[in-house]
């Protein structure tokens, strides 16, 4: 489990719930105690409950781990070696790792985000998702550049001729 903002809000809720839960108790031996003072702690217990379990699902979401792994191939012409982004979480006291993409083709962000919505398919929580865009890269274009000749100056080669060493061409 991991101490994400969300689970540590989720913690804090529940706590602020028990200790709501307590005073009404105690505010329920109390004999004449208006029933909308009573009303009102009660629907304040709900709404937290709400809250708290807004969290607790989002929670469920942040709790995963991405990283790299490496993968080898072996050929005939060598050994090749390909980074790739892998996600683990747990289900039912085990550790799920799933195959996100290559490093060359996804960047982190939006590994994490493939990630967050496999998990929240395999818990049944499609409908908390959040709705970003995919972070997409825009290849660079090379631009033209247009070269002008005109100022170069090649250097003369020096003539090399057929005849005897030391007779000069005429």
């Amino acid at each position: 489990m991991n101490y994400t903002k969300s689970r540590i809000d989720a913690k804090g809720i529940l706590l602020r719930i028990e200790v709501l839960e307590n005073e009404l108790y105690h505010l329920q031996q109390v004999q004449g105690i208006s029933k909308d003072s009573l009303a009102l702690r009660y629907n304040e217990i709900l709404r937290l409950r709400e809250q708290y379990n807004t969290l607790h699902s989002k929670a469920r979401l942040e709790d995963l781990r991405v990283f790299q792994t490496t993968q080898k191939v072996i050929r005939k012409s060598g050994v090749k070696q390909y980074l790739q982004w892998q996600a683990a979480w747990r289900v039912n006291g085990k550790t799920k790792t799933v195959y996100l993409g290559r490093v060359s083709k996804l960047s982190e962000s939006e590994a994490t985000r493939i990630a967050r919505n496999l998990k929240a398919k395999s818990l049944g929580l499609e409908e908390s998702l959040p709705t970003t865009k995919p972070v997409i890269y825009k290849q660079k274009v090379p631009t033209l550049q247009k070269i002008e000749l005109t100022n170069m100056v090649l250097p003369k080669k020096p003539e090399i001729g057929r005849g005897i060493v030391g007779e000069e061409a005429t």
